[in-house]
């Protein structure tokens, strides 16, 4: 249709688009956090910002996998099926895995492990209490965070380490002020925090935190699609709109 009609950008779009590009050319350090599930949606955006992040932490059942590929025993917890595309990764070291984390052993007890000690028939489902530490004193000394997927089984009620994460963030970040005709980048103060991802908003809704942060991202896959990118189809047709019909 933007090749048919004149076409212009939503309000909410445009804002997405600014937001986001500030993880792109970032206020260093940058700290990368990303959790959930399934390797393959993360993979692009984790090869990307080896190249822009200072560090890209990895929870959820990204952990897991992680984990399994480095040759650790994870029992039963969630990993992804295909670890080829993992294992060049494993040493880099600029990624940083749980210390420690939340198990569900084979009698349904909930107990702490060592990351790298998970025993045979364990579930992981959480990351630890070190971790969410080692994690604070990151975000204190970081000037950008990005944020993307819970820390732990979020649907399954393992809230906690997502839940203090979100508290911990929010308590760092210093909110963008409004200033009439003054670009975006001049007037964030603190540390610029950037989130994203269903659970993680849900998680942040749940706390009332949600004016606690820089931006809060509606986009979906496309936000990580646009990281990973630096465009999506979308954007281009709409560039190519403007110059077929000499839009201003």
């Amino acid at each position: 249709l933007p090749a048919l009609l004149p076409a212009y950008t939503g309000l909410n779009f445009i804002s997405e688009v600014e937001h986001l590009s500030l993880v792109l050319v970032p206020k260093k350090p940058l700290l990368v956090l990303l959790g959930g599930v399934k390797f393959k949606t993360k993979l692009p955006l984790i090869k990307k910002f080896l190249t822009i992040a200072d560090k890209i932490f990895l929870g959820g059942a990204l952990a897991s996998t992680w984990l399994k590929a480095a040759g650790y025993e994870v029992g039963i917890s969630v990993v992804d099926d295909d670890l080829s595309n993992l294992r060049p990764l494993i040493h880099q070291p600029k990624i940083i895995v749980p210390s420690d984390v939340i198990i569900k052993t084979v009698n349904g007890e909930i107990e702490k492990a060592v990351a790298t000690a998970v025993p045979v028939g364990g579930n992981i489902v959480d990351v630890g209490p070190e971790t969410v530490r080692r994690l604070s004193e990151e975000i204190g000394l970081a000037k950008t965070v990005l944020w993307n997927g819970p820390l732990g089984y979020f649907e399954g009620g393992f809230a906690t380490a997502t839940d203090e994460l979100a508290s911990i963030l929010a308590r760092h970040t210093t909110p963008a002020r409004t200033v009439l005709g003054a670009s975006l980048r001049t007037v964030l103060a603190g540390v610029t925090t950037i989130v994203g991802g269903g659970d993680t908003v849900t998680a942040i809704e749940k706390l009332n935190l949600m004016d606690q942060f820089t931006f809060i991202s509606t986009a979906g896959g496309a936000m990580l699609d646009f990281l990973a990118e630096g465009t999506l189809p979308g954007i281009e047709a709409l560039k190519a709109s403007q110059a077929k019909f000499r839009l201003a």
